[in-house]
């Protein structure tokens, strides 16, 4: 997992995804040796990986 933290904004590249219902966008991230790296090795069923996939706060629109 990458910890987002050590991700500038200026290394995203803005792509375009293109649906029959939906037009949106997301960001990739290119490889960067700057970047902080983690693997979590023998989870266990009571551990809980939390990941943030998306965040709306700075996101104007609504939800069809």
């Amino acid at each position: 997992m990458c910890d987002s933290r050590s991700v500038r904004p200026e290394e995203l590249v803005a792509v375009d995804h293109v649906r029959r219902r939906y037009v949106g966008e997301s960001y990739y991230m290119p490889y960067s040796d700057s970047h902080r790296w983690y693997y979590l090795n023998k989870q266990r069923k009571d551990e809980v990986l939390f990941l943030t996939n998306y965040d709306s706060k700075d996101v104007e629109g609504k939800c069809e």
